[in-house]
């Protein structure tokens, strides 16, 4: 149930950062102070409450509903097939994804939990929210680069090695490859992250063998599941009811795959560097810079 699950969670982050002492860290005291400082600040300059001081600005939401006016303004021509739209389209729909819907699954967008939990359901181009949730905000963020618990470290361990923890297989001595690193790249998103990493979780009950993964009920279940086939026909299935074959295998393929380098590219520089692969600390927030 909901309670052994966290459970599970709570044993994991204990048997990784130790807590003892941890308050009275004076790296932990500085980086607070810093952070409520920086925060009070701009509070107290705009007049308003520190948690909305730590949400999004106006400035910022008229930036991210501007990207998401202009993403809906190329889908007419986007559906009728005008081939600039093949990349500009795609390539909008990253922009937006990466400036308000990660945001709003990190709750740091709106001071309304609504807003920040209902805004992602309407732009799932890059996973499910709700997978999203376990897969980024629970196991990632928690344990960046954090063996057996970094889901990330684990999404393409039979094609990619990128961290000691992965079992070393004879197809890893190809990686560096271009023709082997564009084919993970190109299904990182379209067919990893929305559609096998899903399936996985469900059945196996863990995100990557990394994060446990509470059983959905039934409902809940039919919900998501007909999430994931809204994906599969709004992005691989309609085209080949509006174009000719050759077209439409190119309008199923190249957006999807246009989007998932974008994220490939703005994702594997964070934390698979030399310096950070294999960082690791004890504390929760210095493991966090490390990484």
């Amino acid at each position: 149930d909901l309670k052994q699950t966290e459970l599970q969670v709570i044993d994991k982050m204990n048997a990784h950062y130790k807590w003892e002492g941890y308050e009275n860290d004076p790296f932990v005291v500085d980086m607070k102070k810093m952070v409520n400082d920086h925060f009070e600040e701009i509070a107290q300059r705009k007049g308003i409450t520190v948690q909305e001081a730590a949400k999004a600005s106006w400035q910022r939401w008229a930036m991210v509903l501007s990207m998401m006016a202009l993403f809906f303004a190329t889908l007419p021509y986007y559906f009728t097939g005008y081939w600039w739209s093949l990349l500009v389209t795609p390539q909008l729909a990253w922009i937006i994804v990466a400036n308000h819907w990660h945001d709003c699954l990190h709750f740091s967008m709106s001071t309304n939990w609504k807003i920040n939990a209902i805004l992602p359901y309407l732009f799932p181009w890059l996973s499910s929210p709700w997978m999203w949730y376990h897969q980024h905000v629970i196991g990632h963020h928690a344990y960046t680069n954090v063996a057996r618990m970094d889901p990330d470290l684990a999404h393409a361990p039979q094609l990619m090695r990128e961290h000691e923890s992965i079992k070393w297989r004879p197809m890893h001595k190809t990686q560096h490859r271009m023709p082997q690193l564009a084919f993970v790249w190109s299904v990182a998103v379209g067919l990893g992250l929305n559609l096998l990493s899903d399936i996985r979780a469900n059945l196996k009950l863990s995100y990557n063998s990394s994060v446990p993964y509470n059983q959905l009920d039934a409902g809940r279940l039919l919900v998501h599941v007909l999430g994931r086939v809204y994906y599969v026909v709004a992005l691989f299935v309609w085209p080949f009811y509006v174009f000719p074959v050759w077209k439409a295998v190119i309008w199923a393929l190249v957006p999807i795959t246009s989007f998932s380098w974008s994220f490939m590219l703005s994702s594997q520089v964070n934390h698979l560097t030399d310096e950070t692969s294999h960082a690791s600390s004890s504390n929760i927030l210095k493991h966090q810079v490390l990484t």
